[in-house]
C-alpha cells in the first residue's frame, strides 16, 4: 500500500481510539455524575480533606485497596506523563500495569458496571488475536480454546472441533463437569457446541466474511468467557 494509505489508515484507527476514549468518558460522568476535571482537586486539592474523612468510614478493606492503588500509582508516574511517547510494547506494559491498578481497586469495592469493556482478557489470547482481522481472530481463538480443552483433558490434537466438545461437557458421558445440575450441564453442552457450529464454522470455511474491528473484539470477549469456564470445570474422575 502507498505510504499515503498507510498514513490514512493509521489517522483512521487514532480517531476510532480518540472516539472510544471519549465516548467512555462522557458514560462513566454521565453514570457516577461527576466531572473528570473534579477528581484532581478531590483527591489531592483543596475538596481532599472531605474525601479522607468520608474514606476513613470505609470497610477497612477498601481502605487497603485504595492505599495499594496509590502506591502503585506513583511508581508510574514518569510513564504517565507522557505515555504516547512511549514504544508500543512499553505501551501494552503500561496498560497491563493499569488493569492491575483496576483490579486491586475492584477487590474492594467490586467490579465495574461496564462489564462490556473487560479489563481481564486472557493474555495468550489477546497475543494471537491482536491486530488481526476478524476471519483470523476466529481461527486464532478457537484454537487457543480448542488448546485450553485438550490440556484440561489430557488429551492430542487428534481431537478437535464438535468431536473435542463432544468429549469435554456431553451431559451424559463428559469429561469435564462444569454445573451443579443436568440441566446446567446440559446447557454448558450446547453453549460450547454452538460456539464452534455457529460462530467458528461458517467464517473458518469462508474467506470472504468480514465482521469487521468491533464483531472481532466480542467474539474475542465470548471465547474469553468460555476460557474461564473451562478453568473453572473439573475432570471427571
Amino acid at each position: 500500500m502507498p505510504p499515503a494509505g498507510q498514513t490514512l489508515e493509521l489517522l483512521r484507527d487514532v480517531l476510532r481510539l480518540f472516539a472510544n476514549f471519549v465516548r467512555e468518558v462522557g458514560e462513566i460522568e454521565k453514570e457516577h455524575d461527576f466531572n473528570f476535571s473534579e477528581l484532581q482537586k478531590v483527591l489531592g486539592g483543596p475538596d481532599s480533606t472531605a474525601f479522607f474523612s468520608s474514606l476513613m468510614e470505609l470497610d477497612p478493606r477498601v481502605q487497603l485497596s485504595f492505599l495499594r492503588v496509590i502506591a502503585k500509582y506513583t511508581t508510574l508516574s514518569k510513564e504517565l506523563q507522557n505515555p504516547m511517547a512511549l514504544k508500543a510494547t512499553d505501551k501494552l506494559g503500561l496498560a497491563e500495569k493499569l488493569d492491575d491498578l483496576v483490579a486491586d481497586l475492584e477487590a474492594g469495592i467490586g467490579v465495574s458496571k461496564k462489564t462490556s469493556r473487560p479489563t481481564d482478557l486472557d493474555k495468550q489470547l489477546v497475543y494471537r488475536c491482536a491486530g488481526k482481522d476478524y476471519h483470523d481472530v476466529v481461527t486464532n481463538s478457537f484454537a487457543l480454546l480448542e488448546d485450553r480443552i485438550r490440556s484440561k483433558l489430557g488429551v492430542g490434537r487428534e481431537q478437535f472441533g464438535e468431536e473435542l466438545v463432544n468429549l469435554a461437557f456431553n451431559p451424559s458421558k463428559g469429561k469435564l463437569v462444569l454445573g451443579e445440575t443436568p440441566s446446567e450441564r446440559e446447557g454448558i453442552y450446547l453453549l460450547f457446541r454452538g460456539a464452534f457450529s455457529f460462530l467458528r464454522n461458517p467464517p473458518s470455511h469462508t474467506l470472504g466474511v468480514d465482521e469487521g474491528r468491533n464483531a472481532a473484539l466480542k467474539l474475542m470477549q465470548m471465547v474469553d468467557l468460555l476460557v474461564k469456564l473451562i478453568d473453572k470445570a473439573t475432570l471427571e474422575s
